[in-house]
């Protein structure tokens, strides 16, 4: 509520007699000051201004015209004899007082705050018998302060005069607004509680009001405001904005009788006032009285006019779908009213549906199709209610009621279905989507879903057409068990052997008992009793394609495999592009091993479904397996498709290993070798034959470099093998291969060496390797020759051991020459290097 706040009483002048130095004029200026305290003011000034006119330097001639002028209201004029005074005695407190009490008449509230400021510097002593006249300007201060929105300064001043003086009613009331307008509302509404009771009559009542209102409106405190204002209307019965806004806190505590009440007592003060109208028919509306809500709204809409807020026309088709009897037609044209400016409420939206369904339909009853064309402006607000908010309800359950009217059964499913997601507790979603799909021939389906609707439903007449339709799907093959549905439908077929749908059915029932021939039987006849061109074509043909399929699964016979195929290849021919068909024929070819035609299909499958993230893996799998079953394999495209995996899912530790073996297979042993370790990283494997394959990948990859006279020699890689057989060699110390693998590696880095010492050292190693895998397998004839070779190196490089070192390459030698398998020649260079040793020697 709008209201005026009191900037404060404004002192009265203070009077000072001057006394004169000599016996000048002392009647006439004695006759003026009887005049201005008689209140004659006018006479006092014709004196004043005849003895000015004598002696214009009398300074207390000025002071006393001054004051007449007050009292004449002639302000500007006891402004400007106040200021002569000032001119004359400038160290005088008493005229700046008055001239600022003038100013705060003349609203110059810079300049009575200046006025007032100079008292308080001067600071002259109370007089007795007079007002403190700082203390006075502290307090008009206070008041000029608030006009020139100085709120912290006031409330400074405020302060110091109530704490002179705590019972100065005013100056508490200008300290709570000061208070309020800084936000310190606790402080304001404590102030104006000290200011009530030192207050009388209108200034009474609004300080209530003004408490009140920052109760209600900032605090929130509705129990406090609404005593407040009551308090204050007790004073002031007409203040409607009190009236008001006590209603607006009744109506927030629900206490819409109490609102009511007022809403009805500011309309006796403001006949037909349109706002007042509006706030009552809301109270109405929670009253649910809803024809008087609407004689409100309408009176409101009627003043407003073209300015009418449009919300109101919402809330007035609220109240005319609610009244007894209901007006469907004007909550229609409400709400279109409403819409065309509020586009995106979905709430008005849904109720615009209701109210358009209802037109169409009766209450309970049922349309034919023809009829429930008139059902399209219900569909589509609906439509635009849940594309709005997917929470819509109601919108869900009138669009499956619109659709199922008009026989669209498939459109009415999606609806139905998310009306029982948001409430399923309700039994109409389940009646609704059973019966669609009953009509859908979904009998599986509409079981559950009339079971459900029985459920939460109490029997009565409702029920018992559900009842009958629950039956009738059970015998149509959705019900029992498999053998009471096959007997039922092949009484059915006995009854009309040219009915698909019951061939199609009973198929159904073989194949979930696992029936395949049976299955395939009846779903090839069902195939048979249409045309190709019939709209359930490819739904006939799915089924004898499933069925063939999920029978060559279960026998895994060749030729049970190639009519699947058959079948799945006249259904692509029909569906072009069915991803569905292309995935399961590459499983069927690469269940037949015809590798190249599985390869085609999941490309073309890939190819359709991209980013089919839940087969794409299988499928990229089984294609790069196909590529490596293919003479010679397909090494490259194995290698691409699992780089594709391991892009879709870098985590899993298996495509690195399976990559690997690729890369191997390849020869391309630096990154068979980085996806071993991947592989090794990821699954944390201590898999020893893992890490011997990794050995062995690095000395073949050091060799490499070392016989392409790589500058690093391959030492890196033989430092990685040999780290590698080592690990291996912790879980399998006497592995002869590993030992044989590790000297190898070790011997090649004392050949790359170039410092003796660390040749030595390098050879003794390997030569302890050689031995340990000959003593773990005579047989092993390459560790026996580089036995041979590092002793009869380390003997060449230090000649002090060559005595030990040669006899020892002669025996390994000799033993190298009987293991069988040795070449003859290898056998000859060996023998011929034994006789060198020995005539060494």
């Amino acid at each position: 509520m709008s209201r005026l706040v009191t900037v404060g009483a404004v002192s009265a002048l203070v009077m000072v007699l001057g006394a004169n130095a000599n016996a000048w004029a002392q009647e006439d200026i004695a006759a003026a000051r009887a005049y201005i305290i008689q209140g004659k003011f006018a006479e006092a000034i014709k004196v004043l201004d005849k003895l000015i006119k004598e002696r214009p330097d009398a300074i207390q001639l000025y002071f006393d015209l001054g004051r007449a002028h007050f009292g004449m209201k002639n302000l500007p004029q006891a402004e400007a004899a106040f200021g002569k005074v000032i001119v004359g005695k400038p160290m005088v407190a008493d005229s700046y007082f008055n001239r600022g009490v003038v100013r705060i008449q003349l609203s110059n509230w810079a300049g009575a705050a200046a006025d007032f400021a100079k008292v308080i510097e001067l600071n002259p002593k109370p007089k007795p018998n007079a007002p403190d006249l700082v203390l006075e300007s502290r307090d008009n201060r206070v008041g000029a302060y608030l006009q020139v929105n100085k709120f912290a300064e006031a409330v400074a001043d405020a302060s110091i005069v109530l704490k002179a003086d705590p019972k100065r009613g005013f100056t508490l009331l200008n300290r709570g607004y000061a208070y309020e307008k800084l936000g310190q509302f606790d402080k304001a509404v404590a102030d104006y509680a000290l200011a009530i009771p030192l207050l009388n009559g209108a200034d009474k009542s609004s300080t209530y009001f003004s408490k009140a209102d920052i109760e209600f409106l900032k605090l929130n405190q509705l129990q406090p405001a609404i005593g407040d204002y009551t308090e204050g209307l007790a004073l002031d019965k007409t203040n409607v904005g009190a009236l008001l806004n006590r209603a607006a806190c009744y109506f927030q505590l629900k206490n819409f009788q109490g609102a009511l009440a007022d809403y009805s007592s500011a309309l006796a003060l403001k006949a037909g006032d349109g706002e007042i109208l509006k706030n009552r028919a809301a109270v109405y509306l929670q009253l649910k009285d809803y024809k008087s809500a609407i004689v409100d709204y309408s009176g409101y809409l009627q003043k407003a006019g073209a300015s009418a807020d449009t919300t109101v026309y919402r809330l007035r088709a609220a109240c005319y779908l609610n009244v007894d009897p209901k007006n469907y037609a004007a909550a229609v044209g409400d709400l279109k009213i409403y819409l065309a400016k509020n586009t995106t409420d979905a709430v008005a939206w849904k109720d615009l549906a209701l109210a358009q369904y209802n037109m169409v339909v009766p209450q309970g009853g049922s349309i034919d199709k023809a009829k429930a064309a008139g059902l399209s402006e219900a569909i589509a607000s609906a439509t635009k209610a849940t594309q709005l908010d997917a929470k819509q309800a109601d919108a869900f359950i009138i669009l499956g009621d619109s659709y199922s009217f008009q026989e669209k059964y498939k459109e009415a499913v999606s609806p139905y279905t998310s009306f029982i997601a948001l409430v399923p507790d309700k039994p109409f979603g389940y009646e609704g989507l059973g019966r669609v799909q009953y009509n859908l021939q979904d009998y599986k389906g509409a079981i559950a879903n009339f079971e459900k609707y029985l459920k939460l439903k109490s029997d009565g007449p409702e029920t018992m057409e559900i009842k009958k339709l629950l039956a009738l799907a059970k015998a149509s093959g959705g019900g029992g068990s498999v053998a009471d549905r096959i007997a039922a439908l092949t009484e059915a077929i006995a009854a009309d052997p040219k009915d698909p749908v019951a061939y199609t059915n009973r198929g159904v029932a073989y194949f979930e008992s696992q029936d395949f021939d049976k299955a395939i039987a009846d779903f090839q006849k069902s195939l048979d009793l249409i045309k190709p061109s019939d709209d359930n074509y490819l739904k006939y043909i799915s089924n004898l394609a499933s069925a063939r399929y999920s029978k060559a699964n279960k026998t895994k016979a060749g030729g049970d495999f190639k009519a699947a195929a058959d079948v799945y290849n006249q259904w692509l021919a029909k569906a072009p592009g069915n991803a569905e068909i292309l995935l399961t024929l590459g499983e069927i070819s690469l269940n037949l091993k015809q590798w190249d035609s599985a390869i085609s299909n999941y490309t073309k499958y890939l190819a359709t479904n991209p980013t089919d993230a839940k087969n794409q893996l299988a499928v990229l799998t089984n294609r790069a397996y196909c590529a490596l079953q293919k003479t010679p394999p397909d090494l490259a495209g194995a290698i691409a498709d699992y780089g594709k995996i391991i892009a879709l899912n870098p985590a899993d530790p298996k495509f690195y290993e399976l990559r690997g073996k690729a890369y191997q297979d390849q020869r391309n042993l630096t990154a068979a070798a980085a996806d071993f370790e991947k592989f090794a990283q990821l699954s944390g494997s201590k898999d020893p034959d893992a890490i011997k394959n990794l050995a062995i990948l690095y000395f073949n990859t050091g060799e490499n470099k070392r016989k392409a006279n790589d500058p690093t020699k391959g030492i890196p890689e033989f430092d990685k093998a040999i780290a590698n057989y080592t690990t291996f060699l912790a879980v399998k110390p006497s592995d002869a291969p590993a030992l044989y693998g590790r000297g190898l590696a070790t011997y090649r880095k004392s050949k790359a060496a170039t410092d003796s010492k660390v040749k030595l050292a390098e050879l003794k190693k390997a030569i302890a390797d050689f031995e340990a895998a000959t003593k773990a397998d005579a047989k092993l004839a390459d560790a026996w020759y580089y036995l041979g070779l590092s002793c009869d190196d380390y003997g060449v490089a230090d000649e002090i051991s060559a005595e030990t070192m040669f006899p020892k390459a002669i025996a390994a030698y000799e033993k190298y020459i009987t293991v069988p398998g040795v070449s003859a020649a290898d056998i000859e260079a060996a023998k011929k290097r034994i006789a060198q040793l020995k005539e060494a020697l």
